[in-house]
């Protein structure tokens, strides 16, 4: 429960005008987009901010685990502490952002949790179960009723075994979420088939549809903006042996490839 000193503090950090602003710049799109992710902080928060903010659309953030097999360098939690802690900052952020979060999983003693570092798809499906992911998966798009869904990572060898669970999961759901004889006790809960999300990033390419082409064409400039600022140097994170920081270039996008054009890379 907040105390009176926080309640205060988030009213002030989310007045009134700013709030109709949002409430009003939902009007410009009726277009909802789910960014699929396995961990807090792998959702693309610069392209949610761009959706929501600049062009009005809903946005979804769906996250598999808490993230408490993670690493903390900053204090003492671990495990289900610090998937609390990540849990908070995931909502904190998705509440500037104006976003919904959809967590599919909920801690260290459920099934589908952050068990630290897998290898592979298969080696993540094994811990989680593939089922029982996707039938999450297809319950939030069912509920959710995404036009758009984008996952944040590919499914490509060297990746993390949880990203790329998470990417295989969101693709076979969307086939599912339409099919009424999938997961039938979703009716029961109020829940009701719908048709399947228009797009889906896959193997690296946004499938040639004219939701796509559209969605394409409206990110561009957030997409050229993101890229060019990949070009310039910017200080690494990390320090070089004589102590100083190094300047190294840094590419958000990770291939250094020439800007993608109409058939080019996939956003996720």
């Amino acid at each position: 429960m907040l105390t009176a000193r926080e309640r205060i503090e988030r009213q002030k950090a989310n007045p009134a005008l700013l709030r109709l602003h949002r409430a009003l710049s939902r009007l410009k799109s009726t277009v909802t987009m789910m960014n699929t992710g396995a961990h807090p902080d792998d959702e693309q928060s610069g392209l949610l901010a761009y959706l929501r903010l600049g062009l009005g659309m809903r946005v979804i953030v769906a996250c598999s685990t808490r993230g408490e097999g993670g690493q903390n360098s900053l204090g003492p939690e671990r495990l289900g502490a610090l998937g609390m802690l990540r849990t908070r900052e995931m909502e904190e952020a998705a509440r500037a952002l104006d976003a919904d979060v959809v967590w599919l999983g909920h801690g260290p003693d459920d099934p589908v949790h952050d068990f630290g570092f897998s290898k592979d798809g298969d080696g993540t499906f094994d811990r989680w179960g593939e089922e029982r992911i996707v039938e999450r998966l297809v319950r939030a798009y069912r509920s959710e009723r995404p036009d758009i869904v984008v996952p944040t990572f590919l499914d490509v060898p060297g990746q993390h075994g949880h990203h790329r669970a998470m990417t295989r999961a969101a693709e076979a759901a969307i086939r599912l979420a339409a099919d009424p004889n999938a997961f039938p006790e979703h009716f029961a809960e109020g829940s009701r088939p719908g048709r399947s999300p228009n797009i889906i990033c896959r193997h690296g390419r946004v499938a040639a549809t004219p939701m796509t082409t559209r969605f394409r064409r409206r990110i561009r400039p957030w997409w050229w903006k993101r890229w060019s600022a990949s070009r310039r140097p910017v200080p690494n994170m990390t320090a070089s042996a004589s102590g100083r920081a190094t300047t190294t270039p840094h590419r958000v996008w990770g291939t250094g490839a020439k800007p993608p054009g109409r058939a080019g890379r996939c956003i996720c």
